[in-house]
Order: structure tokens, then sequence, then C-alpha cells
């Protein structure tokens, strides 16, 4: 009989050990379902919710994956200065953490702060990697800060990363903004591997500066390495098209053809393209066909465009 007690025992602890498990599950659920949820970038009001749970909770608050997620999507969100506020609270931060942050920064146009936290960086322990040298070549880009963007490209030379596709894609374009023509091309002509990307990079940098024949020289190589030309080049000629020859109107008709679906760029180029060289019939035609596949034209554009056919 004095075994009575022992099962009463058994199943006291029986239950607490339970109670604890059911409670570990729920965090591990709980921590789960915020993790899946930050992945998505939700919007800015569910993401205060979620930001305040974890906060209140001591394991998911010093959890570096869910500082990045966080960061992540307050970044998604334009929300910059909490970015910030989540990144200085960090105290052990990784290459991830810093381009994260560096994103934000870029992506808002504040490029002067890119260039402080990547200097940071380099004076931390923290090595950039082939991540972090194409966001800061994009802020040299949109800043048009030629200095910094040198000073970019030393690193990656001295850090053997210049034969990387996106950080040597990064370079063209930096060249390509700061007016350097040549030195994008060599980047290009030294790249390893090449990308429809890298060479459409090239057509914008002739294109912004006013090359056309020989962005369109450009559009030729992509064919003549083998790649096909995508909408994304059509859109690194548009700033460019001028008058030109008929075999060049035709070779851009060519690529028109084998491009076009439902993105208006490549439509607007090829619009632009007749009304540049004396073609009003084809303009319209081109835009009556837009209209019947149901494109949505920016009208201001297209109506500019047709207005210059029935100027003298």
């Amino acid at each position: 009989m004095k075994t009575v007690g022992i099962p009463f025992r058994l199943s006291h602890k029986f239950s607490t050990a339970y109670q604890l498990l059911l409670a570990t599950a729920t965090l591990h659920y709980e921590a789960a379902s915020y993790s899946q949820i930050l992945d998505k970038w939700p919007d800015i009001k569910t993401l205060k919710k979620i930001h305040t749970k974890i906060t209140l909770d001591p394991n998911l608050c010093s959890s570096i994956s869910f500082g990045i997620k966080l960061m992540r999507a307050y970044a998604a969100c334009g929300q910059t200065k909490v970015t910030s506020q989540i990144f200085d609270k960090i105290r052990e931060r990784n290459v991830v953490i810093f381009n994260v942050m560096i994103r934000s920064y870029v992506n808002n146009q504040l490029y002067h702060d890119a260039f402080f936290l990547f200097k940071s960086m380099n004076s931390s322990n923290t090595s950039p990697d082939y991540y972090t040298f194409p966001c800061v070549l994009k802020a040299c880009s949109a800043s048009a800060d030629l200095r910094v963007g040198l000073q970019v490209h030393a690193q990656v030379l001295k850090m053997n990363l210049d034969a990387n596709l996106y950080v040597g894609n990064g370079l063209i374009a930096m060249y390509g903004k700061c007016g350097s023509l040549r030195d994008a091309r060599s980047i290009l002509d030294e790249m390893p591997r090449r990308n429809v990307v890298s060479w459409n990079s090239m057509v914008a940098v002739y294109a912004q500066n006013g090359g056309f024949n020989d962005a369109l020289e450009v559009c030729k190589d992509i064919q003549s390495v083998g790649l096909e030309p995508n909408a994304g080049t059509m859109a690194s000629l548009l700033p460019a098209v001028s008058n030109t020859s008929a075999e060049n109107v035709a070779f851009v008709e060519d690529m028109f053809m084998k491009v076009r679906g439902e993105e208006l760029v490549p439509w607007n180029v090829m619009i632009a393209m007749y009304v540049n060289n004396s073609m009003p019939n084809k303009a319209v035609e081109l835009y009556t066909e837009m209209e019947d596949r149901g494109i949505e034209a920016e009208l201001f554009l297209v109506f500019s465009q047709l207005v210059g056919i029935f100027q003298p």
C-alpha cells in the first residue's frame, strides 16, 4: 500500500514536464511564426506589432537572426531610422548586418550615410564581400561620386573580387554614371564572365552619354556572344534614341520583335525610334497595337512622341 503515493508523484512530475514542454513548443511556434511573417516583409502596422512582441521576449530580443530579419523588414518599408536603431543595438555585427544597413541607406538615397558606414565597416574587423561592393558602387553611381568609386574599385582589386559578376556590373555602371566611358568599357572587356545585365549596363553607359550608335553596337555584340537582348536592353537604349540609318532602325525593330511582351518600355523605345526617324505611320500603328493588346501606355510620353510626328 506504500506505493499509492508514487503514481501521484510521477503524475505531478509528468504534468510539470508537460507544461514546460508545451511552453517551449509554444515559444518555438511563435518564433517560427514571427520569422515567416518577417521574411514576407509585412506592412508597417503588422511589423510594429511583431517587433513589440520580439522586444518583450529576452531570447528573441538577443537573437542576431531576428535582428537581421527586423532590419530587412523595416528597410523594405522605407523605415531607415528604425533600421538604424536596430543596427545600433546589435553589438556583434557580421557582414550581413552591415550589408542590410548599407542597402537600406542606398535604397533610400542616403548615399553619404552608406559611405560613412562602409568606412566604419572597414575600420572594424568585418570585411566587405561581393554583396557589399555592388551596393556601395550603386551609391557611387547615383551620386556620381567618382572619387569614392575609385577607392572602392581599388579595394575590390585588393580583395581579388574584380572577377565577381555582380561587382563587375556595378563597376561598369559606376564608371558610366561618372562619365568615364573608357573605364566602363575596359571593365566589361576584362570580365571573365558576363551576362546580359553586364552588356545592358554598357548599353546604358553609352546611351546616357549620348552615344546612340555605340549603344547599338553593344546590342549587336550581345548577340555575337550567344546571348539574347531583353526588355532591359531596350530600356537602356531609351535615353539616346535619335535619328539613325535605316539599317539601325531595322536592327532595333528585330530586337523589339524578340523582346516585346506586356512590358511598356520596349514599346516606348520603338515608337520613339519611328518618331525620330520620320516614320509616323509605323509609330501610330504600333500605338494602336498597344491599345489592342491592352497595354497601358504612359500617355504623356506617347502623346509627346506622337505630337512630334506632326510638327514641321
